[in-house]
């Protein structure tokens, strides 16, 4: 889904959807039939010409946000990163996690403002999606201490998140300074995280998707 509403005009059979999101046959035909019944795709020709369209992309960002929110949430880990900034902080994250070849996207509104949209005026913390270590072990590579609950709510500025099923860091988009997840993705990170996030994920969508 998060494959199709990247490209909301085009046409999907199950070969497209299974080669594009990198997904066995059975899987994409599964997809493809969900999509059905909750009537998020039109239908054009019959047999392998058989095509689906979205029907209403805002409408399709909207179920598959309903869908996230009953899901749960990725593993993650905090940690800290010395940074004047937080463009200094994106900076020396993507310094370290390319010399230590970490495999990241950065995601929510850490992704929006390395795309160039600043949904949040005094961000925080870096949130960045990896794979294929889960996120306490890629901060060991990384050579960063994990902080434990009450050290983060003090002093945790880096937030990675395990990228069960590679969500974010396939088809990762270039942004010039850092790898970013898809901006669907992006969004979607921000709905569920709630609060100013949800907020800062309304802007992003009218900027940006």
């Amino acid at each position: 889904m998060q494959t199709m509403l990247a490209s909301p005009e085009a046409p999907w059979s199950v070969s497209i959807l299974a080669k594009e999101a990198a997904l066995s046959t059975g899987q994409a035909h599964n997809v493809l039939k969900i999509l059905e019944r909750n009537r998020l795709v039109r239908i054009q020709g019959v047999g392998p010409r058989t095509r689906r369209y979205l029907r209403d992309r805002d409408e399709a960002l909207e179920w598959l946000a309903s869908v996230e929110r009953g899901r749960r949430r990725p593993e993650t880990a905090a940690g800290y990163l010395y940074a004047r900034t937080f463009d200094d902080l994106i900076d020396r994250f993507v310094r370290r996690a390319s010399e230590a070849k970490v495999t990241y996207a950065l995601t929510a509104s850490s992704g929006a403002i390395a795309l160039g949209h600043p949904v949040l005026t005094n961000p925080l913390v870096l949130q960045a999606r990896v794979s294929p270590l889960d996120a306490g072990q890629t901060l060991g590579v990384l050579g960063l201490e994990r902080l434990d609950a009450e050290e983060a709510g003090r002093g945790m500025n880096l937030e990675l998140w395990t990228d069960s099923g590679e969500l974010g860091t396939y088809r990762s988009e270039d942004a010039g300074r850092a790898r970013v997840a898809p901006r669907v993705r992006v969004w979607l990170d921000m709905v569920r995280q709630g609060g100013r996030n949800a907020d800062a994920a309304e802007l992003f969508k009218e900027q940006a998707l």
